[in-house]
C-alpha cells in the first residue's frame, strides 16, 4: 500500500509541474512564494537595459517588472538574480568615459 501511495504522491508532483508549465518560483522575505512564466525573465532584462538607457540620457526611469521586484524581495539571492535588476538598484548618473576625438581639422602628427 506504501507503494501504491507513494506513486500516487509523485503523480500528484507531476501533475502540478505540468500545470504549473515552465514556471520560476521566487521565495519572498515574508515566505511567500511568487510564481513568473520564463518569458518574464526577457520583459526583466529588456526593463533592466532600459534602466541603463534611461539613466544614461537624464531620462525619467520605468517602472520595475514584477518579476524584478520579486528577485530584489528574493529570501535568498541567487547570482543571476541580478542580471535582471542591477541597473534599477542603482541607476545613477552613468560617467562618460569615452575619450576625446581629435580636433576638427586636425592632422595626426608623425609618430616617433
Amino acid at each position: 500500500m506504501g507503494w501504491i501511495r507513494g506513486k500516487l504522491d509523485e503523480v500528484r508532483r507531476l501533475k502540478l509541474k505540468v500545470a504549473q508549465g515552465q514556471m520560476i518560483s521566487i521565495e519572498q522575505q515574508d515566505g511567500t512564494i511568487k510564481r513568473f512564466p520564463t518569458s518574464a525573465l526577457e520583459e526583466a532584462l529588456v526593463r533592466n537595459f532600459a534602466f541603463l538607457d534611461a539613466a544614461a540620457d537624464g531620462e525619467e526611469l520605468p517602472e520595475p517588472t514584477e518579476l524584478q521586484l520579486a528577485l530584489m524581495n528574493a529570501a535568498r539571492s541567487e547570482p543571476w538574480h541580478e542580471t535582471f535588476y542591477d541597473f534599477i538598484e542603482n541607476p545613477g548618473p552613468v560617467p562618460d568615459l569615452s575619450e576625446p576625438g581629435p580636433e576638427p581639422g586636425s592632422e595626426p602628427g608623425p609618430e616617433g
